[in-house]
Formats: C-alpha cells, structure tokens, sequence
C-alpha cells in the first residue's frame, strides 16, 4: 500500500511539470517549502498537548495548484503535502494569491480531509484544518526562488472544539515550478 501511494505522488508530482506557467500568469504551480520555525505554540485546556512543543525542526512542504485569474490575483485548488521524513500527509487546499511586485502575499486553507501515510496509514473527512498566511519576497528575473514568512494554524474541530488551536510561526524558502 506504501508503495503504491508513493508511486502515485511521484506520478502526480511530475505530471504536473508539464503544465507549468510563467509565475505571474494563471495555471498550473508547484511550491516546495522548507519551514524552519521560529514561534510555536498551543491554545488549549490540556496541560500535557504543550509537552509538543519541545520538538520542532525542518519541515518540508510541497504544494500544487491550479490556479484562475488575472496577472495580480491568483484563485487556486490543489494539494498540500508535509512530511516528516517517517510520516507524510496529504490534503485538498484553496489558495488565494496577489502579487505586489517582487511580494507574494498568500492565503490557503488545506484541509477537509486529509490522508496520513508512513508509520501510520490512516485517512478522514472533515477533521483537520490548516490555515496559512504567507508573505514571500522573489528573487531573480523568472523569480522562482523566494524568503518568507509564514503564520500557519491547526484547527481539529471534531476532536478539540473550535476553542483549541495550535499555530506555528515559521521563515522560509519557497521553489516556485
């Protein structure tokens, strides 16, 4: 089972290549993320869920979306994956992007359902919510490659109310196919 979902992410993965746009136009795009944190926390009536807060690192992120709309404002559907090397999870997401010049400013919600694959092989609806605002300045001519930061929330309404939420602050830097 393994096997066939990295095989199916591979596939999806490359087979978006082939539609890539200029960064600034409409249509297909990949983002690849390294997140380094610098602010996390937790919101919530359990004294033991702070006890995560001791393990923060690295954390890749790759995002594909299709994106409509006009030079300076993206609409886009796609998929956000994370993983932590051991663990990996993939689920649907809806960005909003404006470009300010060389600045990216992006919204995204990801979320709905979700897949966990690695160690734990386990997938639910309706559970799991990642909000995310972003701020990314572009370097170079085609600017693909960019710093930023990051403001991400995770909301388990089914599982910890709406009142309980955990965020992390993170920089980065962000591939733009």
């Amino acid at each position: 089972m393994k096997q066939m979902i990295l095989i199916i992410l591979v596939l999806g993965l490359t087979a978006g290549f082939a539609f890539a746009q200029e960064r600034e136009n409409p249509g297909s795009q990949w983002d690849i993320y390294l997140h380094i944190p610098y602010m996390v926390g937790i919101h919530t009536d359990d004294a033991d869920a702070s006890a995560a807060l001791d393990y923060t690192f690295l954390v890749p992120e790759v995002n594909w979306h299709y994106y409509f709309g006009t030079e300076k404002l993206h609409l886009g559907v796609g998929l956000d994956l994370f993983t932590l090397i051991v663990e990996s999870l993939v689920m649907p997401s809806v960005a909003v992007e404006t470009f300010q010049g060389p600045f990216v400013l992006t919204g995204r919600v990801a979320g709905g359902a979700f897949l966990l694959f690695g160690l734990v092989n386990y997938s639910d609806f309706g559970s799991l919510f990642l909000p995310e605002v972003s701020a990314t300045f572009r370097f170079g001519e085609k600017k693909q490659f960019g710093l930023g930061t990051a403001v991400k929330f995770m909301i388990a309404p089914d599982v910890a109310g709406m009142d309980n939420f955990a965020f992390i602050g993170t920089v980065f830097g962000r591939w733009t196919l």
